[in-house]
């Protein structure tokens, strides 16, 4: 890798039980994110990193120290969002080491405290083992690193004129805007590729579902057409059962008259012989009564079971349907969730511009809290209330003094942006000078 000499190198430092275990350049880190070369040996746990910025002369000016975990295929996690550029731009200074005070970012010194459950403290004295070994490892250049060293025409009397150190810029220019296409063209495509492929995926499970759904379907229609077969069978024997009651009673109406008749004609025999006739008579039409009664009661017992049978049954068919309606409408309202969901895993990253934080890479685990109030994970990505994120906001649009006199007519002076929502202090930040808090003013009011 060729820079100029003015230039400032990137690279991370994995810090292991001997010293740095592992050095990478920013564009490497930047695929190990992407999923592209997992490390396998670090499948479960979590490393201890640095990324730095070094001159020229292998002397770090930046660092920021962060933790990252990586799960079982030795991939890095992918709850694991830092802005390590960003952040490597902080205020907060650290030891020198040879180039003045470096710009540090650590878990006692992190400027956003969402971030401070990532970050790790190193051994802060200047001749601390950590910056040892973070020297020792940059002046080895293990990572090809090369300063390409333009002279001053004017100092040395000789070399380069200045046409042709602005002709070599831009050529070296060129050559790093191509390589840089060129792997950008190859993350691009990789990314179409994979999202293609998941897109296919999700197209072949939703056909799937459509298949199971449509043959559970037709097996529940069959069963269905079975059991109305069983309740038209039933309905068949109820019809049946009532023809042969009616002929039962028919019967039994016939035998009456018949005794009735006979009653008639022995009425001209002996008392006694009537009597007695009469009790036979009487004896024999309880039986044939109790007999007709008992299988008439029956058949009606057997008709009820037969009717509660198919009730139960045609419920248990009505809700299994129902189950069924229920579990497709789910399938379909949930294809979405499941497509992010796979492309989460398959490692596609979810980014979004918000003014204050920046671009916020968003883990998939937080896309319902994102979409559900974008502001409020904004606000709690920059460590502040959705209030007062929501009045920075207003201030970082339109910085002017929000003072309203007694006339309703509103100040608008001019006044400084507030970049960091962190720094914005409502009622004072949106106030000029005049109408900060402290100064009298009877006839103005600030909003």
């Amino acid at each position: 890798m060729f820079l100029f000499d003015t230039d400032k190198a990137q690279a991370v430092l994995f810090f292991g039980k001997e010293g740095v275990s592992r050095e990478l350049l920013y564009p490497e880190l930047e695929a190990l994110l992407d999923g592209y070369v997992p490390i396998e040996e670090w499948a479960n746990t979590t490393q201890k990193a640095a990324y730095v910025e070094f001159n020229k002369d292998f002397i770090p000016v930046a660092a920021v120290f962060f933790t990252m975990a990586f799960d079982t295929r030795g991939a890095v996690d992918r709850s694991w969002n830092l802005p390590l550029l960003d952040m490597a731009r902080t205020t907060a200074r650290g030891p020198d080491l040879g180039a003045g005070p470096i710009h540090m970012v650590c878990a006692s010194q992190c400027p956003i405290a969402f971030f401070k459950d990532w970050m790790w403290d190193p051994d802060l004295k200047p001749d601390g083992s950590h910056f040892k070994q973070m020297l020792r490892a940059l002046k080895r250049n293990r990572l090809g690193v090369h300063f390409r060293v333009v002279h001053n025409t004017e100092d040395s009397g000789a070399g380069l004129s200045a046409k042709d150190l602005q002709r070599l810029e831009m050529q070296f220019s060129k050559q790093y805007e191509q390589a840089m296409r060129e792997q950008m063209a190859q993350l691009l495509d990789g990314q179409k590729a994979r999202i293609a492929s998941m897109t296919s995926d999700k197209d072949q499970a939703v056909e799937q579902l459509r298949g199971e759904f449509a043959r559970k379907s037709d097996e529940f229609q069959a069963k269905l057409e079975e059991k109305e077969a069983v309740v038209r069978d039933l309905e068949q024997r109820n019809r049946e059962l009532h023809t042969t009651i009616d002929g039962q009673l028919q019967k039994i109406d016939g035998l009456r008259e018949y005794y009735e008749h006979k009653l008639r004609r022995a009425q001209g025999t002996e008392a006694e012989s009537l009597e007695a006739v009469k009790v036979r008579l009487e004896a024999q039409w309880n039986s044939k009564i109790a007999a007709a009664t008992a299988e008439m009661a029956e058949l009606l017992k057997m008709k009820e079971v037969e009717l509660l049978y198919r009730a139960d049954h045609e419920e248990q068919l009505r809700q299994e349907i129902e189950r069924l309606r229920r579990s497709q409408q789910d399938s379909q309202a949930n294809s979405g969730d499941l497509f992010l969901e796979k492309l989460s895993r398959k490692g596609v990253n979810f980014v979004t511009y918000q003014p204050g934080a920046g671009h916020i890479t968003i883990p998939y685990s937080e896309m319902t809290h994102f979409l559900e109030s974008p502001t409020a994970f904004t606000a709690s990505y920059c460590g502040v209330s959705e209030k007062n994120y929501l009045a920075w906001l207003k201030h970082y649009q339109m910085p002017v003094c929000g003072a309203v006199d007694e006339a309703g007519e509103t100040c608008c002076t001019d006044l400084p942006r507030v970049v960091n929502p962190s720094d914005f202090v409502p009622g004072a930040s949106d106030l000029c000078d005049k109408h900060a808090p402290g100064k009298k003013s009877s006839k103005l009011k600030a909003v």
